[in-house]
C-alpha cells in the first residue's frame, strides 16, 4: 500500500502514475481486488497534503503498511453528490470538536480505523463552503456507529457503511488543513483520486476485453469461429480503439498531476467508466454474457463494480469539469470551485 506516499511516511515515493498502472492491473485480473487494493487507504491523501506533523507522522506509516485502514465521510443521505451542502456538523467546545451527523455509501465504513470527514464547523458561513473543515475522527470513539448499507451488486470485497454521529469528541488538534477549507482540499483530492478510479475502470474494461477476445476465437456458430464474421471484428475494433483512447487520457491525466499540470479539456474518469460500460457486458453481447443474459461466463463477474464506479457519477464529473473549465477561462469563481479552479485552489493541492 501507499504506492505514491513520501518515502519518510513509509511509502515508496512513485506518483500518481505508477499507482494508476498498479491499479489497472490488479483491476485486468480481478476487479474486486483491485477496487479494494485502491480504496483501502482512501482519502489518506488528504493527510499527506494538508495533515499536521502529527496526524501524519502517527497514521499515514499504518496505512503504507497495511496495519491501518483509511475512510473517506463526503457523502451524506440527503445530498448525495452534492458536496457543497452539509448537515454534518463540528461544534468546538474547548479543546474538542463536537460531531453529530450522517454519511451513507462510505467504502471502508464500518473496517476503517479512521475516517476524513468533511463537515461544518461554521454553520452561519456565507457562502456555506467558507463553513466547511476537515477532520479525523477515530472508529473507537464513543458515539461512532457503522452499519453496513446491505447487498450492492459489486464491490462486493469492499464493505460499504452508513456512519452516525452522536456527539462523538475527537481534540481540536485532528483539524486536517485550515478550518473553513475543507471543500477546497476535498475537490484537489477528487482531482487525483479519480484518476485512480479511471484506472479501475480501465483495468476491468481491459479484462473484459482479453476474455471476450479469446472466447469469439474459441467458440463456433455456424461451423466457424465468432472471431471469423465480420460483425464479430467490427466490435471488437471498436472497443480496442475505445480502450487504447481511455488509456491514453487516463496515463495523461497521471502524469500532467505528477508533473503540477492540468488539461481542463480532459476528464480522467467520464470516458474510462463509459468505455467500460460499453465494454461489458452491453456492447459485446454474447461474448460478455450468457445465453438469455445468465451469468454463466467469467466476464460478468467483472461488471459488478463497472458502469459508474465510486467517486460520482460520470455525468457529476462531466458537469463539474465544465464549471471548472468555465472558471479557468473566465478567471471568476464558481459555486463548487471557488477560488477560480481545481487546479490553481490555492490550497487544494498544497505540497503535492
Amino acid at each position: 500500500m501507499g504506492i505514491h506516499y513520501p518515502e519518510e511516511l513509509g511509502g515508496q515515493g512513485y506518483g500518481t502514475m505508477e499507482h494508476v498502472l498498479v491499479t489497472e492491473q490488479f483491476c485486468r485480473k480481478d476487479s474486486g481486488i483491485g477496487v479494494c487494493y485502491e480504496i483501502f487507504a482512501f482519502s489518506t491523501e488528504l493527510l499527506i497534503h494538508h495533515g499536521s506533523d502529527e496526524l501524519k507522522k502517527k497514521w499515514v506509516p499504518r496505512v503504507a503498511s497495511g496495519e491501518s485502514m483509511s475512510a473517506g465521510g463526503y457523502t451524506e443521505p440527503n445530498h448525495g453528490s452534492d458536496i457543497t451542502v452539509l448537515d454534518t456538523t463540528a461544534r468546538r467546545d474547548g479543546d474538542e470538536w463536537v460531531i453529530n451527523g450522517a454519511k451513507t455509501f462510505i467504502s471502508n465504513g464500518s473496517l476503517c480505523d479512521f475516517v476524513v470527514l468533511l463537515c461544518m464547523t461554521d454553520p452561519e458561513a456565507d457562502p456555506p463552503y467558507r463553513g466547511m473543515s476537515m477532520i479525523l475522527v477515530e472508529t473507537d470513539r464513543p458515539g461512532f456507529v457503522a452499519e453496513d448499507v446491505g447487498a450492492k451488486m459489486g464491490v462486493r470485497m469492499s464493505a460499504t457503511s452508513e456512519l452516525s454521529f452522536t456527539d462523538v469528541r475527537v481534540p481540536v488538534t485532528n483539524l486536517i488543513g485550515q478550518e473553513g477549507k475543507g471543500l477546497n482540499q476535498v475537490i484537489g483530492f477528487f482531482t487525483e483520486s479519480r484518476v485512480c478510479v479511471a484506472g479501475q475502470a480501465l483495468g476491468i474494461a481491459q479484462g473484459a476485453f482479453d476474455r471476450a477476445v479469446d472466447w469469439v476465437k474459441k467458440r463456433e456458430q455456424g461451423g466457424k469461429p465468432l472471431a471469423e464474421y465480420q460483425v464479430t471484428r467490427h466490435k471488437i475494433a471498436d472497443m480496442a480503439t475505445k480502450l487504447e483512447l481511455a488509456r491514453l487520457i487516463t496515463y495523461k491525466s497521471a502524469w500532467m498531476l505528477d508533473n503540477g499540470k492540468r488539461d481542463y479539456a480532459l476528464d480522467p474518469k467520464a470516458l474510462p467508466d463509459g468505455v467500460l460500460y460499453e465494454m461489458v457486458p452491453l456492447r459485446l453481447g454474447p461474448p460478455a454474457s450468457g445465453p438469455d443474459g445468465t451469468e454463466f461466463y467469467p466476464v460478468l463477474g467483472l461488471a459488478r463494480p463497472g458502469g459508474e464506479l465510486k467517486e460520482g457519477m460520470a455525468v457529476v464529473t462531466r458537469g463539474n469539469l465544465l464549471l471548472d473549465s468555465q472558471a479557468q477561462l473566465t478567471g471568476k469563481p464558481s459555486l463548487l470551485f471557488p477560488q477560480g479552479s481545481r487546479g490553481g485552489a490555492g490550497d487544494a493541492h498544497a505540497g503535492h
